[in-house]
């Protein structure tokens, strides 16, 4: 019934639509993949990691945000990171994982 209505070229249109959907779905996840790749979250194994003002157990999300603010104002971007993180640790928010990853592009930046 429905390729009566539709007729042979209304199916085809709709199987080239899913597959350039396919096709972009497919790019954006290698690009992604790529991205992940060349933008590893953790440090060389020659660099020592930054101490946390406090482990991400304790404190606030608030406190831990605020004071990875004061340490990205003071362009402590590697502290500031990790503050950053444990925010996100604390409750998930995009804020804090959007100015995480600001603070690892400013790292690679000055690299």
């Amino acid at each position: 019934m429905v390729e009566e209505r539709m007729g042979g070229a209304g199916w085809v249109a709709i199987r080239s639509v899913m597959a350039r959907r396919c096709l972009v779905a497919w790019a954006i996840r290698a690009l992604v993949t790529v991205v992940a790749l060349a933008f590893p979250r953790s440090a060389p194994a020659d660099t020592p990691l930054p101490a946390a003002s406090a482990p991400a157990g304790t404190g606030t999300y608030k406190e831990h945000f605020e004071a990875a603010k004061k340490l990205f104002a003071s362009k402590t971007f590697d502290a500031a990171a990790v503050e950053f993180e444990a925010a996100y640790a604390l409750s998930p928010k995009p804020d804090a994982l959007r100015q995480e990853l600001e603070c690892y592009k400013q790292l690679h930046a000055a690299a």
